[in-house]
């Protein structure tokens, strides 16, 4: 009987400890609330979907403001990335789009790798959205934000080409 017992028990532990670790090898990349890291894929991502957004809305004259000038007819535009994604592979970034303003963005990564932005150019990102602009933040969150999160640049053509402007055009009607 005591046999069986020490069996049973012997068992179980041995049961319970190889669910563990196969569970830690099956989600090395996730971490304990189901978020997991954002990759460079997905940043480069998100960013081509910004600029497509800009593009097909021909709002790329408005980065002469805020951006950086790379030469001519480039600039470079800084924008800062939550770096892990929830479960449902959706993400945060903060980046000036004008003549909006400064917006907090959500999105979600697609399997296919696409990135579709939530919010519309039109409702203009009201605070009871999820998508918003970050005058409606408070000034310390958001300060944290830009501190704790990774910041990368996009280049924006002051004139892009037409193919340019098709291509981006085409790959926005396959987000909405």
């Amino acid at each position: 009987m005591i046999r069986i017992i020490f069996l049973t028990l012997a068992l179980l532990f041995l049961t319970l400890t190889q669910g563990v670790s196969q569970e830690r090898k099956a989600s090395s990349n996730e971490k304990s609330d189901g978020s997991q890291p954002l990759s460079q894929a997905d940043k480069d991502a998100v960013m081509q979907a910004i600029v497509d957004e800009m593009y097909a809305n021909d709002l790329q004259p408005y980065v002469m403001d805020i951006g950086k000038e790379v030469s001519r007819s480039e600039y470079q535009v800084g924008v800062y990335f939550k770096p892990t994604l929830n479960s449902n592979r959706a993400g945060w970034v903060i980046y000036k789009l004008l003549p909006y303003g400064e917006v907090l963005r959500m999105f979600i990564l697609r399997s296919d790798g696409s990135a579709v932005l939530f919010g519309k150019l039109r409702d203009r990102f009201p605070p009871t959205q999820p998508s918003y602009l970050t005058v409606y933040m408070d000034d310390n969150e958001l300060c944290q934000a830009k501190k704790d999160w990774q910041k990368e640049y996009f280049s924006v053509e002051l004139k892009p080409s037409e193919e340019r402007v098709s291509k981006a055009r085409a790959r926005q009607q396959k987000r909405d």
